[in-house]
C-alpha cells in the first residue's frame, strides 16, 4: 500500500516553518537575538548583568511598554535581578535590565529600573531585598530636588508609593518589595528627581532611609 503524499500547500506550509525555525536559530547563534523560549532570553540577561543564575520570585506582564511585555523579579543569595523579556516577530528578546547587588550586610537593598518605549509609555520599578525581619513597611517617596542651599538639596515629595508587609515577596526564605508605577507624565523631564527609601518597625520606628543610588535606565523603539 502506497503512502499518500501531503497536499502541495500542507508541505509548502511544513516548509516554511522549517526555514523559519531554522532561519530563527541561526539568528540567535550569530546575534544572540531570537530566542525561541523566555528562559533563553533570561540566561542572557543573567550572564549580561553578572549575577550568575538566578530564580524567579514573582513576573508580572507590562503591556503598555509591549503586548508581550514581562518584567521578572529574579534572585539568588547575592542579587536581585529585574529583567525584561517580550516576544517579537524574532522570537523571544530582552532590553535593559537592572541588576542590585545584596552581597553586603544592610538592612534592606533596593535600586530602580526605568524603562519606556518610544511614543508607548515610561515604567518606573522600584524593588530590592529586606534583610531585617524587623521591618513591616517600605515606601519609596519621589523627591523633587527643588534647589541648593549651602551645598544641601532642598526637596520636596511628589509621590509616594507604599507596601505593608502582606505585599512584600517571599521565595526560599528571603523578602523582597517591587514597587511599580506608570509614568503618567506630571513629572517634567527638566524636573530633577530623587527616590528614598523608607523602611519602618513594626512601632513605627524608622530602620533605614537612604537615596537609591542604584539602578538602570532604558528606552526602545
Amino acid at each position: 500500500m502506497k503512502r499518500k503524499k501531503l497536499p502541495t500547500r500542507r508541505r509548502l506550509a511544513l516548509r516554511r516553518v522549517v526555514w523559519a525555525l531554522l532561519l530563527l536559530l541561526a539568528v540567535n547563534h550569530f546575534f544572540q537575538v531570537g530566542y525561541l523560549l523566555p528562559g533563553q532570553a533570561v540566561r542572557d540577561e543573567e550572564e549580561r548583568e553578572g549575577t550568575g543564575r538566578t530564580w524567579t520570585v514573582e513576573s508580572r506582564w507590562v503591556p503598555v511598554l509591549y503586548r508581550t511585555h514581562r518584567f521578572s523579579l529574579r534572585e539568588n543569595e547575592n542579587a536581585v535581578l529585574l529583567g525584561n523579556t517580550y516576544f517579537s516577530p524574532f522570537g523571544w528578546q530582552t532590553t535593559t535590565g537592572c541588576a542590585l547587588d545584596c552581597s553586603e550586610a544592610a538592612a534592606v537593598h533596593a535600586a530602580e529600573h526605568r524603562i519606556s518605549r518610544d511614543g508607548k509609555g515610561t515604567v518606573d520599578c522600584y524593588f530590592g531585598r529586606i534583610d531585617d525581619p524587623a521591618i513591616e513597611r517600605v515606601a519609596v517617596s519621589i523627591q523633587e530636588v527643588t534647589y541648593y542651599d549651602q551645598g544641601q538639596e532642598i526637596r520636596r515629595e511628589l509621590s509616594r508609593l507604599t507596601a505593608e508587609r502582606s505585599e512584600f515577596l517571599t521565595r526560599d526564605g528571603r523578602t523582597f518589595f517591587w514597587l511599580m508605577e506608570v509614568q503618567d507624565g506630571k513629572i517634567a523631564p527638566e524636573q530633577i528627581t530623587q527616590p528614598v527609601l523608607i523602611a519602618w518597625g513594626e512601632d513605627g520606628t524608622v530602620v533605614a532611609e537612604f537615596t537609591i543610588r542604584q539602578g538602570s535606565f532604558g528606552s526602545y523603539g
